[in-house]
């Protein structure tokens, strides 16, 4: 057996440390971005909690005896934002978890604008999926080509369609905006972690769960005689 010499050897220690970073799941702190490794259409990128998602809105801070309020309470001051850019810094897709307003909403931003950049919200009431995906920890982004299949736990949500050339994600970004700032009252985690993974490499009754719920939408649009390339 011929024995490697210290060049080869190096070189393949080299291309399993890549290969480990590049499946090692990214850690990602509140108000970081960080890149989305070995991404391709067709995968589903993983967003993992240390914790199971908390979906009550935190407590309302107490209001003094002495401080009279001018101003209605502000409705944005609870909101958790995952954000996937592709390769020119477009924003292709917006989660935006909102507990006070009982929605999550989906939108995009474009980065060469005239004007905000923002495209029209698309937004799903928590309440009707509240009992399916209050016991979860991550939130999966299937890629389907033309659209994003958006999943709580294995429970789908929403379809957003791609509005953008370059819909692929290159980078990722996660922020809180939280008027009670304690830990325990986030959606998430402090850090989440991130992934990327084939829905192939999943085990086969989640892989089902999955495939049944596109592929029955897809149906239901082409027996209506509707082009699903289109915004389902």
């Amino acid at each position: 057996m011929a024995h490697l010499n210290f060049a080869d050897y190096e070189r393949r220690k080299a291309l399993r440390a890549r290969a480990y970073e590049e499946e090692r799941p990214r850690r990602l702190e509140v108000h970081q971005t960080c890149e989305i490794p070995d991404y391709d259409t067709g995968k589903i990128i993983c967003i993992k909690s240390d914790k199971i998602m908390n979906f009550d809105p935190p407590p309302k801070a107490r209001k003094s005896l002495f401080t009279k309020r001018t101003n209605s309470p502000n409705v944005d001051a609870d909101r958790t934002d995952i954000s996937l850019y592709n390769s020119v810094d477009e924003l292709i897709l917006l989660i935006s978890i909102r507990r006070q307003e009982g929605v999550i909403v989906f939108n995009s931003r474009a980065s060469r604008t005239l004007h905000h950049g923002w495209g029209p919200e698309e937004t799903v009431k928590i309440a009707g999926y509240r009992a399916d995906i209050s016991r979860s920890d991550r939130i999966l982004v299937y890629d389907l080509g033309d659209k994003f299949q958006v999943i709580f736990g294995l429970t789908t949500i929403y379809y957003f369609a791609k509005r953008f050339r370059d819909g692929t994600p290159k980078k990722a970004s996660y922020s809180v905006v939280i008027e009670n700032g304690s830990d325990i009252n986030l959606l998430l985690s402090m850090a989440i972690f991130l992934s990327v993974f084939n829905l192939s490499d999943l085990p086969a009754y989640e892989k089902e769960i999955i495939e049944r719920c596109w592929k029955s939408r897809y149906a239901f649009f082409n027996h209506l005689g509707i082009c699903t390339s289109h915004r389902i």
